[in-house]
């Protein structure tokens, strides 16, 4: 299993990022551009921030039963601070819409920091337990947000 090698983040930002948005635009256009890439890019490092809150929750579990997830090989800190990475990167990404003069596809999404903030410093203040399951629920509503702002961004341009 993917949780005992430490290759579940990566896997999910290529099969929940390049594979679906890549491989859907390919499929439609047959070809790959520099837009898709840094689409993929978004969407697997958004869903990541799902992966990373569940193994933040599910740590103390993990190291005991010998898992070797990013959060046990690197700890609490750097899972903190790696989801709040991972949601501030997407979102810089979008700025690359920019050289294509998608202005509102590269400055709406900028809106999800707010939520991505705030709910990280929730996640901060719980650190452990069951009680992080709300934050589940938040980072996958901030993640619907990203999508609609990026879309909307998109539609307008």
């Amino acid at each position: 299993p993917l949780s005992y090698n430490g290759w579940g983040d990566v896997l999910v930002i290529v099969f929940f990022g390049f594979v679906p948005v890549g491989g859907t635009y390919y499929v439609q256009a047959l070809t790959w551009t520099p837009d898709v890439t840094i689409a993929s890019l978004i969407c697997g490092l958004l869903i990541d921030t799902l992966l990373v809150v569940n193994n933040y929750r599910d740590r103390e579990a993990d190291a005991r039963s010998g898992k070797r997830t990013v959060i046990v090989r690197f700890g609490e800190k750097f899972g903190r601070y790696f989801y709040l990475m991972l949601g501030i990167t997407a979102s810089l990404l979008c700025l690359c819409f920019l050289r294509e003069g998608h202005f509102y596809a590269a400055f709406l999404p900028q809106l999800y920091l707010i939520p991505h903030f705030l709910t990280w410093k929730r996640m901060v203040k719980i650190y452990s337990g069951k009680k992080l399951n709300s934050i589940l629920g938040e980072t996958s509503r901030n993640m619907l947000l990203m999508g609609i702002l990026i879309a909307i961004g998109m539609l307008i341009n």
